[in-house]
């Protein structure tokens, strides 16, 4: 038996070439996503990235498109092998593999319950191929930060701003034999407004007044220290004692205020704190004191301070929550609060505009070998016996005019990731001079002891000084004082000596690419779909002998002038239609005992029957008279088999 020669029309090798290039356009559309996603939008010979993958995408649709035709095609075949079946089913296998119109018809008849449906929905849902792959190239406005040493934001390394005076004509001696100068002393004036500014107003107002410029709005800043003024408070509720001081005058009475209608004997309650603090009420009526505290500069004064040994000020405080309760029924808060020089880390950037800080102090010590006495002192200052008292308060009748060397802070661990560890400096004019600003801000002169500020009623409240209007009506002291402590570092980082500036990167939006991976599901699952219909065709053509015929019109010619006069008299395509529903065609391979054909997948012989249903069997000798029509060459059967086809 000769040996057929081979051709790709006799094979699967389109179909494979078509998958398989749908797969490699699948493979680039990935590509083209993974490599773009997050960075900016490229432009590729004219060509951006939205029209690539349209172009990969439109080759994927096209190449399974051909695919999933040709299978439907050779499925229409196999569907009619070894079983007769409605003829009708043949133009509905047939319209499937021409497009998703074509399927969604045939899923609403008996056929579609087979493996053939499988094609037929992976035809409908590849219409969202190219609207999926578009919808898998999504876009983001992203802020792309370079380096510019245009960008700055504030850091101190010394802050010297205030004034000190003395006046030698005016000579005040101590029992020690040392005799000193008069003083006076004045805070920077904006350090005097960040007080008053922070005292008064939110974190997130305070937080934008440090120093910095960012053209672009959007900037980031490396790590930096910087002098700065930290701050905590601490519950002092489980210290306070409770008393029953002797029938004697209110507290409200010392401090100087009318008795408010209230007898101005009767029991009271008390509560006091270690430190000297006090608070009394009459018993039984509404409280009249609302709130008394003690400030200073001294760490021997306060309670949790004491070995703050930077300490600027801390304020113990005794308060009524609820003064319209019956003392002594009213709740009771006791709090101390305090600010000290520290060291910050700060971690930095600008949002659209906006400041956001991240401040955190570092372990740090006040060096031994800073603030120490002068060598040389003011005109008039005789030191027998220089004083022993070191704190930062400033005292103008004592040892104020002794001068001093710079306070220095340095870091307590030697390796706390800064190259810079010479230290951080403050002046004693500037030391001074904050320190009695908070004296004359926080304070009252005159008041009981262990007593210099508080607010009564009288009918209406009065609040001694001024500033405790700003801390009574603080709903959160701890975060009252955060703010204060944070807008005098803003105001020490800004008016620094050397005006410092970290460099950072300036920021500008930029449009990047970002993939919407979950789109990309669709059409990989549609490959994965007509990768696996067109094994399961190729399985089932192997499986009944059935010819690779596909979509190729030319077998359908060739069975028409076989099966007879079916349609002779239905020129009309609804006539042949209806009649379709009424055949049944069954396509059968015998093949007399001759060997097919070797790795071809054709057969010697095809023996085709029709039959209309339910009707007697028609003459066989018609389809002669069809057969005759065809040519010598198309009636010669294949390797000297016999072609049959008979009309039942």
């Amino acid at each position: 038996m000769a040996k057929t020669k081979f051709h790709y029309h006799d094979s699967w090798l389109l179909q494979n070439l078509a998958i398989f290039g749908a797969f490699l356009s699948l493979v680039a559309i990935f590509i083209l996503l993974g490599k773009s996603d997050n960075k900016p939008i490229f432009h590729w010979n004219g060509l951006s990235i939205n029209v690539l993958v349209a172009i990969f995408a439109a080759l994927l649709k096209a190449l399974l498109a051909f695919s999933l035709s040709d299978c439907l095609g050779q499925a229409k075949w196999i569907w009619f092998s070894k079983q007769q079946r409605p003829l009708r089913d043949l133009y509905l296998i047939d319209g499937a593999s021409r497009g998703p119109l074509g399927s969604l018809k045939l899923l609403g008849y008996p056929v579609a319950r087979s493996f053939i449906t499988f094609g037929a929905v992976a035809v409908i849902i590849s219409i969202a191929i190219d609207p999926f792959a578009q919808l898998t190239i999504g876009k983001k406005e992203t802020v792309v930060l370079r380096d510019d040493n245009a960008t700055q934001i504030a850091f101190a390394k010394r802050y010297s701003k205030g004034s000190l005076s003395t006046f030698s004509a005016a000579m005040i001696a101590d029992p020690n034999g040392n005799n000193y100068s008069a003083t006076s002393t004045d805070a920077d004036f904006a350090m005097k407004s960040a007080v008053l500014y922070g005292a008064s107003q939110s974190f997130k107002l305070v937080e934008q007044q440090a120093k910095r410029t960012c053209v672009t709005g959007n900037c980031t800043f490396p790590v930096f220290f910087s002098l700065a003024v930290c701050s905590h408070c601490v519950d002092q509720r489980d210290r306070l004692e409770r008393v029953t001081p002797p029938d004697g005058s209110p507290l409200y009475q010392e401090l100087g205020m009318a008795s408010n209608g209230a007898s101005s004997l009767g029991p009271l309650t008390e509560f006091r704190l270690p430190n000297g603090l006090r608070l009394n009420n009459q018993n039984d009526v509404p409280s009249t004191t609302y709130m008394t505290a003690y400030g200073s500069g001294n760490p021997a004064e306060s309670i949790a301070f004491k070995d703050r040994d930077t300490l600027i000020w801390s304020m113990t405080s005794i308060l009524v929550n609820d003064s319209e309760a019956k003392w002594p029924n009213s709740a009771i808060n006791a709090l101390e609060c305090g600010l000290w020089y520290c060291v910050n880390r700060y971690l930095s950037e600008v949002d659209n505009g906006t400041l956001f800080e991240n401040g955190t102090s570092v372990p740090f010590k006040r060096s031994p070998d800073s603030w120490q006495v002068s060598a040389k002192q003011p005109q008039g200052v005789q030191l027998a016996h220089p004083p022993s008292d070191d704190s930062l308060l400033y005292n103008a009748s004592s040892s104020a005019s002794v001068a001093r060397t710079d306070l220095q802070l340095t870091f307590d661990i030697p390796d706390v990731g800064h190259p810079d560890l010479t230290g951080y400096n403050l002046s004693q004019a500037a030391i001074y001079g904050i320190s009695d600003f908070m004296n004359t801000t926080f304070t009252t002169k005159g008041g009981p002891k262990s007593i210099n500020s508080w607010v009564v009623s009288e009918p209406d409240l009065t609040y001694s000084p001024t500033a405790m209007q700003v801390l009574y009506s603080s709903k959160d002291l701890q975060s009252t004082f955060k703010t204060l402590a944070w807008s005098m570092s803003n105001s020490i980082r800004q008016n620094s000596d050397d005006n410092n500036f970290v460099s950072g990167m300036s920021g500008t939006y930029e449009t990047h690419v970002r993939a919407h991976w979950y789109y990309f599901i669709l059409p990989a699952v549609l490959v994965l779909a007509g990768a696996i219909f067109q094994a399961i065709v190729m399985i089932y053509t192997r499986k009944t002998k059935t010819e690779i015929w596909c979509s190729n019109v030319l077998p359908a010619v060739a069975l028409g002038r076989k099966v007879g006069t079916v349609f002779d008299d239905a020129p009309l395509l609804s006539q042949m239609e209806k009649r379709s529903k009424l055949q049944r065609l069954e396509l059968s391979r015998s093949d007399h005992g001759n060997v097919p054909m070797e790795d071809t997948g054709h057969h010697d012989a095809a023996h085709y029957e029709m039959m209309p249903r339910n009707s007697p069997p028609t003459k066989q000798g018609r389809v002669s008279d069809v057969v005759s029509a065809l040519s010598d060459e198309d009636m010669t059967p294949r390797d000297g088999a016999q072609s049959n086809a008979r009309l039942v």
